[in-house]
């Protein structure tokens, strides 16, 4: 096999069809690479892999067509037939001579990743699993090119019939979909023929072992194949033809019925066991939260998907089924609108987008539209939405806990004092929670009601009157939880100093003013606008590195200790900030000497421990029993008016949104806490890189290299000529 390894090896070197392969195919990748990671700045180089990938329908077949056809037709396959090499080891060693030239390809995309690691943030998983995925399919298409060649002696109907059948198999989803958009046996036959739709689960962040098994599969019966179309030429002139003939026939059947027995086998496994989340968010696995949720499942959930089990969205697919393998109480079903268009009325009044899942107890239902399955952003240059994150399993998680608990939690926020409404996106992050918040006037209530889970005040610009104050502070003395915004350019101690007695209950005081972040590191275009240093904490605590907090023109909080108090310093700016109080007479953002030196607190949470005595009388007796609980009444303050605002948060790709639901999670008694799981964010991988460095690399991919191997390629055809 190393003797016909080299000679295959040699012919594509010494000849300028290797060199031209080599050539097209990396001139074809660098022009994505150089439009795709490089220009528009992505991370991920399964993005260009799966634009290259339709090349081989062109490439392949002008490599494979004379493999064996140019033998056979100048007879010297009859040499190959006397040689002391069986034919398992000549088919072998040509196949692996073509899949070194499809590695050096493979070898080239390996370094872009790291390339572009030097701009920015690049998706490991998902790039390298692109690239294995592109081996793979190459290498599948490489062994039927392969075969083919073995059927004929003519070069070109080799190649005719390769382009042909590789054409089928990457359009072989689309040629299922126009025959069925159910599905039926005869779509079910011919997608055994899918490459391209294997190849992309490699495309997604997933690796997919029953698609590696797939491409091996089709690689060893295309090879195997390939042996069995040798071997009958090669006995043709013995007279064991009809036994030997017969043998292999239904020993090649027994090998066929077990590559797809293995197969199907495979593909049954739940895809927990059989597919492997190598996205950096995990964006398919499922969390622990949803796993302990799925786990305690008592009750039969329905989740009907408006649309065709074929047509359905991939991603959401694959999250829907993680769903059914985790709860034997979760059911999926598909209801195509094109069969049945008014279906989801019986659940909603509002028009309903393709796609969207309805879920289903006993109890209640919810409706998830399919566009909230997506965060989107928008694309001033294109004017296009495009996606930043996905909340499947956030919509899914939440949708579950809706329809079978018992009773919805409620939160109030205060009103009455030019308070600012939170905006949609923080109120969608809300009712993913399961929480209700309905709005409290102290003025009219005496109050705070007794059901409340927490209050909110958020950026009030007026004070409140001693009676409200007096009202909250009632309300925090029997273990109430207060998230308060504050706005900006205020002195609470002068200008609002009901606010400012909630706040000495906590033993907090606000510095008035704006912080200016010194360390360039630590803020965004602008000094006030602040990057914070993100402390650890209970909200805090899933912040991965690289996610930022956005927090513009902040004030600075002091806590005094105390014995009763706790604290958990949240966000802070670094020694280098400094404090401007006088903000009417700021003439410039540089440090002066009269401005207050960081560091400084800019979020905090306060708890202040409290007990009450309860008092228990037993039957006749006149004596009395004392019983302490312990209670805590808890403050998160927030010391920057715009830190809850969508478009602080489209700054930050959605960790600020995230921030507010861990704080208002926490503030949920743990008997009536829903479940939450964030949005798995798209955007943390990007890459930054010049004009002039993207004319660079892409002349180095685009024309450099290439022609480099062209010049060789022609340099060593024009010397053999010569010799």
């Amino acid at each position: 096999m190393k003797v016909m390894y080299k000679k295959e090896l040699g012919v594509y070197f010494r000849s300028p069809l290797g060199w031209v392969f080599l050539a097209v195919s990396i001139a074809f990748m660098g022009i994505y690479f150089m439009g795709i990671n490089l220009s528009s700045g992505y991370g991920n180089l399964a993005y260009t892999i799966s634009s290259i990938a339709i090349i081989f329908l062109f490439t392949i077949p002008m490599l494979t067509m004379k493999s064996l056809a140019e033998e056979r037709k100048s007879r010297t396959d009859q040499l190959l037939f006397t040689s002391p090499l069986s034919v398992g080891k000549i088919v072998l060693g040509k196949y692996l001579a073509m899949l070194t030239l499809l590695g050096g390809i493979c070898s080239i995309q390996c370094f872009l990743p790291l390339l572009l690691s030097f701009y920015g943030t690049v998706a490991y998983g998902e790039s390298y699993t692109a690239v294995l995925g592109y081996f793979l399919y190459g290498a599948a298409c490489m062994a039927v090119g392969l075969f083919i060649s073995g059927l004929t002696e003519s070069q070109l109907i080799a190649a005719v019939l390769s382009l042909f059948t590789f054409f089928l198999t990457y359009m072989m989803e689309a040629i299922c979909g126009l025959i069925s958009s159910t599905g039926n046996l005869l779509t079910s036959l011919l997608g055994v023929f899918d490459f391209y739709g294997r190849f992309e689960d490699f495309l997604t962040g997933t690796l997919d072992l029953s698609a590696v098994l797939y491409f091996l599969t089709v690689i060893f019966l295309a090879l195997y194949g390939t042996v069995q179309v040798i071997q009958k030429r090669r006995f043709t002139i013995s007279r064991k033809i009809w036994s030997m003939g017969a043998y292999n026939g239904v020993f090649s059947l027994v090998v066929v019925a077990v590559a797809v027995l293995i197969n199907l086998m495979v593909s049954e496994l739940p895809a927990t066991y059989r597919k492997l989340d190598v996205t950096k968010e995990k964006l398919y696995e499922l969390t622990d939260t949803t796993k302990a949720l799925l786990k305690d499942l008592d009750e039969d959930i329905q989740i009907y998907v408006l649309q065709a089990e074929e047509s359905q969205d991939t991603v959401v697919e694959e999250t829907l089924k993680r769903y059914a393998e985790g709860s034997s109480h979760i059911q999926v079903s598909y209801r195509d609108p094109a069969a049945n268009p008014n279906f989801y009325q019986q659940y909603t009044t509002e028009d309903t987008s393709l796609n969207s899942l309805i879920v289903v107890s006993e109890k209640r239902h919810r409706v998830i539209d399919y566009y909230e399955l997506y965060e989107t952003g928008f694309d001033y240059s294109t004017y296009s939405t495009y996606a930043t994150g996905y909340d499947g399993e956030g919509q899914l998680t939440s949708a579950i806990d809706y329809v079978t608990r018992e009773e919805m939690p409620v939160a109030y926020t205060l009103t009455g004092h030019e308070e600012s409404s939170l905006e949609q996106g923080f109120l969608d992050t809300i009712d993913k929670a399961n929480l209700t918040l309905e709005e409290l006037s102290l003025l009219k209530t005496e109050a705070v009601p007794e059901d409340a889970q927490f209050l909110l005040i958020n950026v009030p610009r007026a004070d409140l009157n001693s009676t409200e104050a007096g009202a909250i502070l009632d309300y925090l003395e029997q273990g109430g939880k207060l998230m308060l915004v504050l706005p900006t350019g205020i002195d609470i101690q002068e200008e609002m100093p009901n606010l400012q007695s909630i706040l000495d209950y906590f033993h907090t005081t606000v510095q008035a003013g704006i912080i200016l972040e010194g360390d360039p590191n630590y803020y965004y275009q602008n000094p006030a606008y602040l990057l914070p240093e993100i402390e650890t904490a209970a909200v805090t605590s899933d912040f991965y590195s690289g996610r930022y907090i956005f927090m513009p023109f902040a004030q600075g909080v002091t806590v005094e200790e105390t014995d009763e108090l706790y604290v958990a310093t949240l966000l802070t700016a670094t020694e280098s900030a400094y404090l401007k109080q006088n903000l009417e007479e700021i003439t410039t953002y540089e440090k002066q000497e009269e401005d207050l030196e960081g560091p400084f607190t800019t979020a905090v949470l306060v708890e202040k421990t409290l007990t009450e005595e309860l008092n228990e009388a037993d039957g006749e007796e006149t004596m009395e029993t004392e019983e302490t609980v312990a209670l805590n009444s808890r403050l998160y303050l927030f010391a920057s008016e715009a830190i809850f605002t969508e478009s602080a948060d489209s700054m930050v790709s959605g960790t600020n949104s995230l921030l507010f639901a861990n704080t208002i999670q926490d503030m949920v008694d743990e008997q009536e806490s829903s479940v939450t799981v964030p949005v798995k964010t798209y955007e943390e991988n990007g890459v930054i890189v010049s004009q002039a460095m993207v004319l660079l690399w892409g002349a180095v991919v685009v024309v450099i290299l290439p022609l480099m191997l062209l010049i060789a390629g022609l340099f060593i055809w024009l010397r053999r000529r010569k010799l």
